[in-house]
């Protein structure tokens, strides 16, 4: 951790694999261009040309992979993580570092959960200058630092793994979420699933009946409305539910 008047440099931490997806020329050139006033460590396998490797271990620690045991300790190492990515998903590390109480410094192709200003600044893809700005005024003002800092612990929790649970549930429409409505969603699925059902028969009973579609139609018509004659008695078996109670198995 860094303090008032600590003549260190800032400690970056870059965690993932070293290739251009994640924006690996960036981090080089903002370690060329930042120098003595920040440290680099990059921390993952290498994809990178040996010239590639050449140049940032003339500005980076080029540390390679690590047993996942291990890459807590960095973390700890850290005052900042920086992750330029210019495709991801969802970056997990960017998750971890908050975890680990690091201010996040990336892009929004990283996918993460940062809120800028908060606990952790957004950058635009491929823009150095900017990078670069963000990373000096972050070693050199130290109480914006520890507001950042500040703010990631106070919000720790909703990077762990049971938020992402309930956003998830959420998100699909579970019972009790704002987006959840038994009279649409629930019906809506349960019919969807049922048709899915009957067009299985539908297949089985001509392949092993050799009935033609034209016979089997009035039995499949009159077993559509089965879902519909008797919705209220029967088991709420929705994708949504049966994802909750998978999620709340587990955890």
């Amino acid at each position: 951790m860094r303090f008032s008047g600590n003549s260190q440099p800032l400690k970056v931490l870059f965690v993932g694999s070293v290739n251009l997806n994640k924006g690996v020329p960036y981090v080089l050139d903002v370690a060329r261009r930042l120098g003595d006033l920040i440290q680099v460590r990059m921390v993952g396998q290498l994809g990178v040309s040996a010239y590639g490797v050449s140049q940032l271990e003339q500005h980076v620690e080029l540390l390679g992979p690590v047993p996942r045991g291990k890459v807590w300790e960095h973390y700890a190492w850290a005052d900042v993580f920086f992750l330029p990515s210019l495709n991801e998903g969802s970056a997990l590390v960017t998750y971890e570092a908050l975890l680990s109480g690091l201010p996040v410094v990336c892009t929004p192709n990283t996918g993460s959960m940062v809120r800028d200003g908060f606990n952790g600044i957004i950058v635009p893809a491929r823009d150095v200058v900017t990078m670069c700005e963000v990373l000096t005024r972050l070693a050199t003002d130290t109480s914006y630092l520890e507001y950042l800092r500040a703010n990631v612990a106070a919000s720790r929790d909703d990077c762990s793994l049971s938020c992402y649970g309930e956003r998830l549930i959420r998100c699909i429409g579970a019972p009790g979420s704002s987006r959840y409505s038994p009279e649409v969603g629930s019906v809506t699925e349960q019919i969807l699933l049922w048709m899915i059902l009957l067009l299985c028969v539908s297949v089985f009973i001509h392949g092993f009946f050799k009935l033609s579609r034209l016979v089997q139609f009035p039995f499949l018509t009159a077993a559509a409305f089965l879902p519909i004659s008797f919705r209220n008695s029967m088991p709420r078996y929705t994708i949504s539910n049966s994802l909750k109670r998978l999620w709340q198995r587990r955890y």
